[in-house]
């Protein structure tokens, strides 16, 4: 109802649903996160890890229907031809942070000799492996994921559709700087923000990110950012939602 509610402008109304969620289950941090995602609570810098693994796992069956169907997603095919563009030649191994049921995987697997997909979803990952485009899976967040690897063992990684939930970049950038080998590539999509400094949370449980913001967060991280395009990905409610594909070079 909470969620209903939010999407039909009765804010106050939601907020006193998702209230009312945290009196039944305290423990739960999703209510906390959308009471935060309506603007009555100070922003956290990522979406909790239960409210992300629930909501994906509940979304597993009907996602890729749902998203590329009704919402006209095509941020895949962005992702890819942005990987072509930086490494024409193809990488050795791709980490897919976010993976998901392994759409953008999909979508880039013939550039790749190896991949790795990271996601917090159990259900999610048991999609993504049914297609069997990935040698590895992790079953963690993106920065715990990212600890698990060695150093410079990485040629390129994706994050497609899975920085909106996430505020701060900086600690993904930083664990993916160890990761990746000089001068390899990192290509990440956004939803844009066009009148914030850096990032925000909105109603919808997603973040915006500026420009501004992405640039200043590659460069304090050891990145450049060489490719930077205004795009829409996908809809919501049938409107088009302004969004960003960019390419970081981590320098030699």
């Amino acid at each position: 109802m909470g969620e209903y509610l939010a999407t039909h402008d009765e804010r106050d109304a939601a907020l006193q649903h998702y209230r009312k969620c945290l009196e039944i289950a305290p423990d739960r941090q999703g209510p906390a996160f959308m009471i935060a995602a309506l603007g009555d609570d100070a922003s956290p810098d990522r979406a909790p890890d239960d409210y992300v693994e629930g909501f994906f796992d509940w979304y597993a069956d009907h996602f890729e229907t749902h998203l590329v169907d009704d919402l006209k997603y095509d941020g895949p095919q962005h992702v890819a031809a942005a990987l072509k563009a930086a490494r024409p030649e193809g990488v050795g191994t791709l980490i897919d942070l976010g993976c998901g049921t392994g759409l953008a995987g999909a979508a880039v697997r013939k550039m790749a000799d190896r991949m790795i997909g990271v996601d917090l979803s159990p259900a999610m990952l048991e999609k993504a492996e049914a297609k069997g485009i990935y040698e590895t899976l992790l079953n963690l967040d993106l920065v715990a994921a990212l600890e698990t690897l060695p150093d410079h063992s990485a040629d390129a990684a994706l994050a497609a559709d899975v920085l909106v939930y996430v505020g701060a970049i900086e600690p993904v950038l930083h664990a993916l700087h160890r990761v990746l080998k000089p001068d390899a590539v990192f290509i990440a999509s956004f939803e844009e923000g066009r009148e914030i400094e850096s990032w925000e949370l909105f109603s919808a449980g997603r973040y915006r990110h500026c420009q501004g913001y992405v640039r200043r967060a590659a460069a304090a991280c050891g990145f450049d950012v060489t490719a930077m395009s205004t795009v829409s990905l996908r809809e919501e409610y049938s409107v088009p939602v302004p969004s960003l594909v960019v390419t970081f070079h981590k320098r030699p």
